[in-house]
């Protein structure tokens, strides 16, 4: 029987688990592995989860779109209740208080809804700590000295919390492009707050970089910026070093010549609108391809990925005109594809980075939106 070690993490999302104990590695009493066999249950619950609990916490409701599954009844729950495991489990409203009663950790009291957003706000600094890391090219995340901002007392604090969570409509996402609310729950800043948009913004103007801003902000908007760079470094790194080539015919032009046939054939599009859309296609092919031989690298094809997915701001508000998009879908999906399969190793990797990039993207738009809000007020 073939066996493999993989993260708790992703054994909790695929749920390709059938009996599974935590083990630390021999010789090595700081590193902990999960050994699997091939076993894959069915789950015993079909609701949607409606809770979050994590060792230690007290229950915490889960927002509507989170689409995820209940885990009563699945393997990471044994782990849950002997304390063993460190990952949240994600429960249905029926069986969220026959888990907390089962369990009796001391620290878990009732089940409740975290209460106060002041609470949260007081966490983030905390939370959103760069975390330390070898690489040198990380140089540049060094915290910057502090941005001058108004001592608040107790009452504006509260207000501010308020003020970053802006009630604010949020575009139709592409989903395309990256999963925003995906993003938060794998990287469990779903609940934090969003981060100070002002301080953001000041520090901006003040000449910082966006990730030295967006570190200063803290909140959603920290985590988001820094595991952003961490995660680039990590994944070009091991791009880098694949021997995989990809057909640039097959990848990216022949979805070219498709689309542009399709511009041609529509009967929605005038033809001004059609001339305009293939002179488009054409110098978004031309800039593409710049520097690509026939054959490219699963590193190049990242970032074929990262320029479509840039102009069309990771399926939020794009201003890619509508005849266009499925253009950049067809061509983006083209060439995504060809990258996880010549590099299937660099997947869950590349994934929550491109995850990462649509939850900056909408923190983007909540902060344009704000400001739009303050100028029509």
């Amino acid at each position: 029987m073939v066996q493999a070690w993989r993260t708790f993490a992703e054994l909790r999302t695929s749920g390709e688990v059938s009996c599974c104990e935590t083990r630390r590695a021999a010789g090595n009493s700081q590193i902990d592995a999960l050994y699997y066999n091939d076993g894959v249950p069915k789950r015993q619950c079909i609701e949607r989860a409606k809770w979050r609990l994590v060792p230690g916490r007290p229950a915490a409701p889960l927002s509507e779109h989170y689409k995820l599954d209940c885990d009563h009844g699945m393997p990471i729950m044994a782990l849950y209740k002997t304390g063993d495991g460190s990952d949240a489990i994600y429960l249905c409203a029926n069986h969220v208080a026959e888990v907390q009663v089962r369990v009796g950790h001391q620290n878990f009291g009732d089940v409740r809804v975290i209460e106060g957003e002041a609470t949260v706000a007081a966490n983030v600094v905390e939370n959103a700590a760069p975390a330390q890391t070898p690489v040198a090219e990380l140089e540049a995340l060094k915290p910057a000295p502090p941005i001058a901002a108004p001592v608040r007392s107790v009452k504006s604090l509260k207000a501010a919390t308020v003020i970053d969570r802006p009630p604010v409509r949020m575009p139709a996402r592409d989903l395309t492009f990256g999963n925003a609310a995906k993003a938060l729950v794998d990287e469990a800043i779903w609940n934090m707050a969003t981060g100070d948009f002002e301080l953001y913004k000041t520090a901006v103007r003040q000449g910082r970089s966006t990730i030295e801003a967006a570190l200063a902000a803290g909140g959603q908007l920290g985590v988001v910026h820094r595991k952003i760079s961490e995660y680039t470094i990590k994944l070009e790194a091991i791009l880098f070093e694949s021997k995989a080539r990809i057909s640039r015919e097959e990848a990216i032009d022949k979805p070219f010549e498709q689309a542009t046939q399709e511009i041609i054939e529509s009967e929605a599009l005038r033809d001004a609108q059609k001339d305009a859309a293939i002179e488009h296609i054409g110098k978004l092919q031309a800039l593409i391809n710049k520097g690509l031989e026939s054959e490219i690298n699963p590193l190049q094809a990242h970032r074929v990925v990262c320029t479509l997915g840039e102009r069309m701001n990771w399926g939020t508000s794009a201003t890619v005109a509508e005849e266009l998009r499925p253009v950049y879908r067809t061509i983006y999906s083209s060439a995504r594809s060809a990258l996880r399969k010549s590099a299937p190793h660099a997947q869950m990797l590349e994934e929550r980075l491109v995850n990462l990039f649509a939850a900056r993207a909408d923190l983007d738009h909540a902060i344009a939106a704000k400001d739009s809000q303050r100028l029509t007020a």
